[in-house]
């Protein structure tokens, strides 16, 4: 009895790690972005004087993708992928004498997700990675009227998620990333500064195809 036992639990772990084997994969998702800013004034005579605002909003986001797969056991995998986004996530704050916006208009990078391997067709997985995005700011004088400036900030990414196989090479996975980026310093044209600090919550529903 023991034999037989021992014998389908090998077949079981083979047959699980037979689902997660070593290959390309590309894929998409749509979600959904928390941009959130914390300015900070300095030498700005107005109400931010030396002063801080935090703004966030929720955004759309959009999300395509493609990677390689690494499985190292039955049970354990490694995805190194990279990513690109677009997003509309839009951080604001406005008052009587204006109003400044924080825009995102894409991200890209590279990420690793280390994963578990649950059942057959299921897996759960960390991510940690590197990311870059563009931003757009505008201010009608809520700092300094006529403040604006695109720039790129670039950061690191950790989040976490599930996996799981609804049909032949095809797999729906769901991610949750905390995305923080390098503080931007921006000068206005009167010789004043402001640093803007800068994260995101990201929530993604993607689906994926494995070659092979």
């Amino acid at each position: 009895m023991f034999k037989k036992t021992l014998l389908v639990t090998i077949i079981a772990v083979a047959a699980a790690g037979s689902a997660f084997a070593d290959g390309f994969y590309v894929g998409a998702g749509i979600g959904g972005s928390n941009l959130n800013e914390k300015l900070t004034a300095a030498d700005v005579d107005n109400i931010y004087n030396d002063g801080a605002s935090d703004m966030g909003k929720l955004g759309f986001l959009g999300s395509i993708f493609g990677g390689y797969t690494f499985n190292f056991s039955n049970q354990m995998n490694l995805g190194l992928e990279v990513f690109g986004n677009a997003t509309n996530a839009k951080a604001s704050d406005s008052d009587y004498q204006g109003t400044m916006s924080m825009k995102q208009r894409y991200q890209y990078g590279i990420r690793a997700l280390p994963g578990y391997q649950i059942t057959q067709d299921s897996d759960l997985h960390a991510i940690v990675g590197f990311i870059r995005g563009n931003f757009r700011l505008t201010d009608s004088g809520l700092v300094q009227s006529g403040v604006d400036s695109t720039f790129n900030a670039s950061g690191y990414e950790l989040g976490f998620g599930a996996g799981t196989n609804v049909a032949k090479n095809i797999n729906v996975r769901a991610d949750v990333i905390y995305n923080d980026y390098q503080t931007k310093t921006v000068n206005t044209t009167a010789g004043d500064s402001y640093k803007n600090q800068l994260h995101s919550w990201d929530g993604l529903l993607s689906v994926a195809y494995k070659f092979g």
